[in-house]
């Protein structure tokens, strides 16, 4: 993970939080009203799952019932061009 957050203003200018730096500094009042908001909506959308790891894939699919081969499957070596 990045560990940081892209707020839009209404302006449309964006601005990056870093996780670290706005546990060590705070944030703006609207950047956090929006991270709370955030994290309600994802707490409804993806409710925790006593049968799989919080954040893993299977917990994901798990929780949004999308069937595997709905899942395109990428791999990258370590020789092709990223």
């Amino acid at each position: 993970l990045i560990g940081a957050v892209t707020y839009i203003d209404l302006d449309r200018r964006f601005h990056v939080y870093k996780f670290d730096l706005i546990h060590k500094f705070g944030c703006p009042k609207n950047v956090c009203s929006r991270l709370n908001y955030v994290r309600t909506m994802i707490e409804r959308l993806f409710p925790q799952s006593d049968s799989a790891r919080p954040g893993s894939l299977s917990s994901a699919d798990a929780r949004i019932r999308v069937p595997k081969r709905a899942i395109p499957s990428y791999r990258i070596s370590a020789n092709s061009p990223h």
